[in-house]
């Protein structure tokens, strides 16, 4: 167990899953005073029904939709937020509702900045530099979900913005909304969340309610991520992943970022492959790295991926060790997880020009440590 005498740890989000979570938004925005919304979301989730679900949701509730943009591009640019902003107040909206993931949670954390503080959103670029709350803003997870999207940064034309005014107020998680499109896509944001999970779990700086949601996310994601990536539009299995994505969140935001979550991101921006994939080609290499430097996992990580049975009918002196095996299997059984950057055609010099990027999102790493996960995964 953790020894830890001090310790912080922050998550805003209320988190509604399951069954009737739409519903239950428009008394959650209530209890805000907010009545009109601002919904921002992508063609593709409106092509595929999303949207008219949504509304359906609102029709016994004092909730009218005060505009609806659904026209989010994957990368969403400075100068549309600035215009959504001012759209937003035109309508005279009091919330945003994002509808999605990734750049509809960019655009709606951005624009809530700028309608909120009246300024523009390049003056709060940076750590801490968020005085006060925001207007309420609900995320509805559409199972593609993207590194940030739950926590309490995002990243906009490479620019960071990192506080705890920037958590949602609320999650929701309804089982109409979270079924995944393709196995390819519910490889590639699992390998996200799963990365969050594990490297918090690791993590030195962790503590006791980082590891209650790290450990929660891992248990989920071992009993159900080949499961999902088989059956991407299961509701069960997308439900679970998209419960685990909440709770590495929670971890992911208490914690400086891992080596392997920032290299992934880092070299997906100059790759173009998706940040889940470069992370599961750097995972395990990773891991091996550390245990080769004589590293020595937890036992309770042998908790976390495979029970409480498993754990308790182990000897205490093995724990640490089938732990660490636990977790190696399970991530050499994921279907189609590269198994190094060369699988990617990603190779160790153009691996190399992500590093001082990497440093973005992980200032506390050190660039050796970082080139040696490198060359450990070429």
């Amino acid at each position: 167990m953790r020894n830890q005498s001090e310790y912080g740890f922050f998550f805003q989000p209320k988190i509604m899953s399951g069954i009737g979570a739409l519903e239950n938004i428009p008394l959650e925005l209530n209890s805000f005073n907010a009545h009109h919304p601002f919904v921002i979301t992508s063609k593709e989730i409106s092509k595929r029904g999303l949207i008219k679900k949504f509304i359906k949701s609102l029709y016994d509730s004092n909730t009218t939709i005060g505009a609806l943009y659904d026209d989010i591009p994957p990368y969403a640019g400075i100068g549309l937020v600035r215009e959504l902003a001012q759209f937003y107040r035109d309508r005279g909206c009091d919330s945003i509702v994002a509808i999605g993931n990734d750049s509809v949670v960019v655009a709606a954390k951005a624009v809530n900045i700028i309608v909120s503080s009246g300024k523009d959103v390049l003056e709060f670029e940076g750590t801490n530099k968020i005085p006060t709350h925001l207007k309420p803003l609900v995320v509805v997870p559409t199972s593609n979900f993207a590194a940030f999207d739950l926590t309490n940064i995002f990243e906009l034309e490479n620019r960071m913005f990192i506080s705890d005014f920037l958590y949602p107020d609320i999650i929701a998680i309804d089982d109409r909304m979270i079924r995944g499109c393709c196995r390819e896509c519910m490889r590639a944001h699992s390998l996200v969340i799963f990365t969050q999970a594990v490297e918090s779990y690791l993590s030195p700086n962790a503590n006791y309610l980082t590891d209650a949601y790290a450990s929660t996310a891992l248990t989920l994601i071992s009993e159900n991520i080949n499961k999902a990536i088989k059956r991407p539009r299961n509701k069960d299995r997308c439900r679970a992943i998209a419960n685990a994505a909440v709770a590495s969140a929670a971890a992911f935001s208490n914690l400086p970022s891992g080596p392997v979550h920032a290299l992934g991101m880092a070299i997906s921006k100059i790759t173009g492959h998706h940040p889940g994939m470069c992370m599961g080609a750097l995972l395990l290499p990773s891991l091996r790295l550390q245990k080769s430097q004589k590293w020595v996992a937890r036992p309770e990580l042998l908790l976390a991926i495979c029970g409480a049975d498993i754990y308790a009918n182990t000897a205490e002196s093995e724990r640490a060790q089938k732990g660490y095996e636990a977790l190696e299997n399970l991530i050499a059984s994921i279907p189609d997880i590269p198994k190094s950057l060369s699988d990617l055609k990603i190779y160790p010099p153009k691996a190399k020009e992500a590093l001082s990027h990497a440093k973005k999102y992980a200032q506390t790493l050190k660039i050796n440590d970082l080139e040696a996960i490198i060359d450990a995964a070429a």
